[in-house]
């Protein structure tokens, strides 16, 4: 019989896989713990786990966040509550410009080019 406990953590980490790889949690959740089991005197790494996870046997894969809608869509949320409240963040109403914010968006702006240039060839 199990504890409370132990099912919230069963639980707690399903919903975490959910985040991190495609497939049933559950079933993520029963692969990991048997190679935990299995490994017992040994390192577990990321790698070892991931190549574990991905492997001909399981063929479970990395959720890619870029293309999840519902990601690309909290992403925008966040990204346009705070630029509102950058937009509407002033002292005794007005907006104090500071000299260097110019520098600082033109290397985003750059570095924002840089990434989509590397996400184009990927």
């Amino acid at each position: 019989m199990k504890s409370k406990e132990e099912n919230d953590l069963r639980e707690t980490v399903e919903a975490l896989l959910k985040n991190l790889i495609d497939g049933p949690s559950a079933s993520i959740y029963a692969v990991l713990t048997q190679f935990a089991k299995d490994n017992i005197h040994g390192t577990l790494t990321a790698y070892s786990i991931w190549h574990h996870l991905e492997g001909s046997e399981h063929h479970f894969r990395r959720r890619k966040w870029a293309n999840d809608p519902r990601i690309l869509a909290k992403v925008q949320e966040a990204n346009d509550a705070y630029l509102l409240y950058q937009r509407t963040a002033t002292i005794g109403g007005r907006v104090i410009p500071r000299a260097a914010v110019h520098s600082i968006v033109e290397q985003l702006a750059c570095q924002c080019e840089t990434d989509e240039k590397i996400r184009r060839t990927i």
